[in-house]
């Protein structure tokens, strides 16, 4: 089966280890009224055979969260644009109904590093630094 058959409705590969991420996702997914599914890098049972089919064997996805398309994978920065015309074409979708089937946790502890609460504005700003630094994309042929 094609990809882009796999992916038509958009799934949010996000941490799941940061707070911030999290309601990050979560935003994402609820802006879009549950057109863009939810997926983390750590605790997902499905996430390494998405890792697998999406990526090259010796990259590592776990730096940035990434938009899965129909059209690709959009990490970061280069990932923006094609959330924001998700989200609208999730929101003028609002009439099918989604199975929302996301696991996630509240009680995430954050990864920038072990003394820091993930939540504080300092981290929060570093998470958003990291967004405009890094960016990929995995164009499906």
């Amino acid at each position: 089966m094609e990809l882009s058959k796999i992916f038509e409705h958009s799934m949010l590969i996000y941490d799941d280890k940061c707070s911030s991420c999290y309601k990050f996702a979560l935003l994402v997914h609820n802006l879009s009224n549950g057109w863009i599914r939810i997926e983390g890098h750590y605790y997902s049972s499905n996430i390494h055979l998405i890792n697998k089919v999406l990526f090259p064997a010796n990259y590592d996805p776990k730096k940035m969260f990434w938009l899965v398309n129909k059209k690709g994978a959009w990490g970061a920065r280069s990932a923006l644009i094609p959330l924001i015309v998700e989200v609208i074409r999730g929101r003028l979708k609002s009439h099918i109904e989604i199975k929302r089937n996301s696991t996630m946790d509240n009680t995430l502890s954050c990864r920038l590093d072990s003394n820091s609460v993930c939540s504080s504005y300092f981290n929060t700003f570093k998470r958003i630094l990291g967004v405009l630094r890094n960016t990929g994309k995995f164009p499906f042929n």
